[in-house]
C-alpha cells in the first residue's frame, strides 16, 4: 500500500469519525416527534372511534388480530402477506383491551422512527435545519401515504433507517464489511416483518452496491460484504421463522409473502393508469426536485452515494406497485424510505440556495419545511387532503345507502346466526366477521383482494363448496366467480329482504 493510499484512507476515517461525533453530540428532537406520533396513533384504525374508517386491507389486519386470539393460524385460516413478526405484534397488540396495545405499538414505532430519520439527515447533511425539515418531511408521508395505520411497512422504517445509517462509511469509501453482518440481522427482521418490503429494499440496495463494486472494480470486497450480510441474515431468519416450520405453515408464509412479486405483471391498460396515479403522486410531493439536487449542490460523499439510491429505489417500487391489481397509495408505503431520502438533498438544496442575506438566511431557516410547501404552491398539502379525506366522503357520502343495507343485513346475522356457524362477505369491506362475530369461511377474506392469482381465485372457490358457510352476503356490483356463482344456485336460497345492493343467501 502506498504512503498515498494510507494517507487517503487516514483522511476518510478521519471524516467518519468527525461526522460519527457530530452526530453523537446533536441534540436529537423530542417534541416534535411525540407529538406527530401521538396524532398518528390516535387517528389508528385500531382506536374503536376511528374503525370504521379502515381500509380492506387494515380490516383484514384487525380480523387477523381477533382471529389469532381465538387459536386460528396465520397462512393458513387467514390469508397473509405479511411477516411472522407483524402477525405476533398483531397478536400481542389484540391481547389487552381490544385493541389498545396496536395503538402503543404504533406510537412507539412511529416515535424511534422519527427519532432516527432526523439522526441520519443530519448525519449526511450536517445540517440541523435540514434534518427537521426531513423529519416533518417523513411524517408527512407516513400520514398520507399510511393514514390509520397498522401496514406492516409502516413498522419496518425504524430497522429501514438503521440500515441506510450502516452504509454511511460504504458512502464515505471505506473498504471492508464492518457493520454488514448487522446490516443482513436488520433484513432478517425486516423480511420477518414485511417480505416484500425487506426484498424490495434489501435487494435495491444489494444491486446498487453491486454496481458500485464493479465499476470500482472490487467485486472480492462485494462477495465478502454479502456473505458477511448473509450470515447476519442467517442468525435471526431461521430461529425467529422456526414458528412457521412448528407450526406446519412454512410452505404457504413463502408462497403468500411472495404474492406481490408473483403478481408482478403488465397485462392491460389499468396498470397503467395506475402507473400515472402513482407517478402523479410522486410529483405532487415535489420528489422531481431531487433530480434537480444532482447538479445544484456540492456533490459530497454522502450525496453522491444516497441520492441515487433514492432515485432507483423509488423507480422500482413505482414500477412494481403499479403492477398490482388492487389499486391504494398504501402500496407506495415500501418506498417511503426512498421519498424520504431523495427529500432530505432537495432541502439541503433549498437552503443551501437561501444563503445571500443574513435576515433572509434566518427567516427561511426557521421554515424550510413551509419553504418546500410554498415552492411548490402547497400543493403535496392538498395533495395529502385529498388521500386522506377523498376515500372518507366516498365511504361515509358515496356508500351511504350502502353502509346502511351493510348495517341491516349485520344486524340480522347477529340475531339469526348460531355461535358456530361461518359467515362469506363477498363485498368491499372485509369487517363483516369481526363485527357479526362469526369466522370467515375462507382465509381470504375478500374477493377484491389477493384474487390476481389463479389459484387464490380457485382457493375462494374451493373453500365456499367444502366449508359452505350457512349465511353468504353478495355485493352485486362485484362480478361473481363462475364457481362461486353456481355453488349460490345449487346449495343456497336468497333470504328475501327490501335490499338493493346486497343480497343475503342462506345454505339449503
Amino acid at each position: 500500500m502506498t504512503e498515498q493510499q494510507v494517507e487517503s484512507r487516514w483522511k476518510r476515517r478521519s471524516k467518519h469519525q468527525a461526522q460519527r461525533e457530530v452526530t453523537e453530540d446533536i441534540h436529537l428532537p423530542f417534541v416534535s416527534p411525540l407529538l406527530w406520533s401521538f396524532f398518528l396513533a390516535f387517528f389508528s384504525v385500531a382506536n374503536p372511534f376511528f374503525t370504521q374508517l379502515a381500509t380492506n386491507l387494515q380490516e383484514q389486519i384487525l380480523y387477523a388480530g381477533w382471529a389469532l386470539q381465538q387459536g386460528q393460524l396465520v397462512y393458513k385460516d387467514v390469508y397473509g402477506t405479511a411477516g411472522i413478526l407483524f402477525y405476533g405484534l398483531i397478536w400481542l397488540g389484540s391481547s389487552y383491551q381490544g385493541t389498545v396495545l396496536l395503538i402503543l405499538f404504533q406510537f412507539l414505532s412511529s416515535y424511534f422512527s422519527g427519532r432516527k430519520a432526523f439522526a441520519l439527515a443530519n448525519r449526511l447533511t450536517g445540517k440541523k435545519e435540514v434534518a427537521e425539515a426531513a423529519t416533518h418531511f417523513f411524517y408527512f408521508l407516513i400520514l398520507i401515504l399510511g393514514f390509520g395505520g397498522l401496514y406492516s411497512a409502516l413498522f419496518t422504517l425504524p430497522f429501514l433507517i438503521l440500515a441506510l445509517d450502516l452504509l454511511v462509511p460504504v458512502s464515505a469509501g471505506e473498504t471492508g464489511n464492518k457493520g454488514f453482518l448487522r446490516y443482513g440481522a436488520l433484513a432478517a427482521v425486516v423480511v420477518l416483518i414485511d417480505p416484500f418490503t425487506g426484498t424490495l429494499f434489501f435487494g435495491v440496495n444489494g444491486l446498487y452496491l453491486f454496481y458500485r463494486n464493479l465499476r470500482a472494480k472490487q467485486l472480492g470486497l462485494g462477495l465478502s460484504q454479502l456473505l458477511a450480510a448473509l450470515i447476519g441474515f442467517s442468525l435471526l431468519f431461521y430461529p425467529l421463522d422456526y414458528v412457521t416450520v412448528w407450526n406446519g405453515t412454512f410452505g404457504q408464509a413463502l408462497n403468500q409473502g411472495s404474492y406481490v412479486w408473483q403478481t408482478f405483471q403488465f397485462t392491460g391498460a389499468d396498470q397503467l393508469q395506475t402507473a400515472f396515479f402513482y407517478g402523479l403522486f410522486l410529483v405532487g410531493v415535489g420528489l422531481p426536485l431531487g433530480l434537480l439536487a444532482l447538479g445544484q449542490f456540492s456533490r459530497t460523499q454522502e450525496s453522491l452515494f444516497y441520492l441515487p439510491l433514492g432515485i432507483f429505489g423509488t423507480l422500482a417500487i413505482w414500477l412494481v406497485a403499479s403492477s398490482q391489481g388492487e389499486f391504494g397509495f398504501h402500496q407506495l408505503l415500501p418506498g417511503l424510505i426512498y421519498f424520504w431520502l431523495l427529500q432530505i438533498f432537495s432541502f439541503d438544496r433549498i437552503q443551501s440556495g437561501l444563503q445571500p442575506g443574513r435576515h433572509q438566511k434566518k427567516r427561511r431557516m426557521s421554515s424550510l419545511f413551509q419553504g418546500y410547501l410554498a415552492s411548490l404552491f402547497y400543493l403535496p398539502l392538498l395533495l395529502g387532503a385529498v388521500l386522506v379525506l377523498l376515500p372518507l366522503g366516498q365511504k361515509w357520502l358515496g356508500e351511504r345507502s350502502l353502509e346502511t343495507e351493510r348495517q341491516d343485513v349485520l344486524a340480522y346475522l347477529q340475531q339469526e346466526a348460531d355461535r358456530s356457524d361461518t359467515i362469506y362477505a363477498w363485498d368491499s369491506r372485509a369487517n363483516w366477521y369481526q363485527e357479526a362475530g362469526k369466522w370467515s369461511a375462507s382465509a381470504l377474506l375478500s374477493p377484491v383482494y389477493y384474487q390476481q392469482l389463479a389459484e387464490n381465485q380457485l382457493r375462494l372457490a374451493n373453500d365456499l363448496e367444502s366449508v359452505r358457510p350457512r349465511y353468504i352476503v353478495v355485493n352485486t356490483n362485484l362480478a361473481l366467480l363462475e364457481d362461486v356463482d353456481k355453488e349460490l344456485t345449487t346449495t343456497y336460497t336468497e333470504v328475501k329482504t327490501d335490499l338493493h345492493t346486497l343480497k343475503l343467501y342462506e345454505r339449503k
